[in-house]
């Protein structure tokens, strides 16, 4: 089984949102969200590079707006 990289995206985004729920930190909701959009990314044929680009950058500004 061959999986594509937003597919892997996907799934990471999935198990911190399922972490999220568990502990109930919002700093795990804003990484689960930066994964989701390296997915979209991914979708829409960026690097892989890019892709990292986006989900880091996202994730540091998502996290400072829920601090």
């Amino acid at each position: 089984m061959d999986l594509s990289a937003a597919t892997i995206w996907w799934v990471a985004a999935g198990v911190a949102v399922a972490a999220e729920l568990a502990t109930g930190t919002f700093y795990l909701l804003a990484i689960g969200i930066a994964a989701a959009l390296g997915g979209v990314a991914a979708l829409a044929g960026a690097s892989e590079p890019m892709q990292f680009t986006v989900a880091g950058v996202l994730g540091v500004v998502l996290t400072i707006v829920f601090h």
